[in-house]
């Protein structure tokens, strides 16, 4: 189980290429890297700055791994609650 999760989690940084192989997961890295510094250009000029656009990534990147979490162990759970005990 702690393997599942551990997994899961490291989906946001490592993924798996068309050969099967792990690779760095650059799209989702950097895709949300530039989603957060382009967010942060909207802020006022007095608001913006690269500690805005860090924290804002590393949040991103913290919350896609409790997803993959919760995707990954939600079928675990709801068979729990629906598993019906034999007489």
């Amino acid at each position: 189980m702690v393997h599942r999760a551990i997994y899961a989690a490291d989906r946001v940084v490592i993924t798996r290429k068309d050969n099967g192989h792990q690779a760095i997961n650059w799209p989702q890295l950097m895709g949300v890297a530039s989603a957060q510094a382009i967010a942060n250009s909207y802020y006022p000029t007095r608001d913006q700055s690269v500690r805005r656009t860090v924290t804002g990534t590393l949040s991103s990147y913290g919350t896609s791994a409790l997803i993959n979490e919760v995707n990954e162990f939600l079928g675990d759970v709801i068979g729990h609650f629906r598993h019906k005990p034999q007489p």
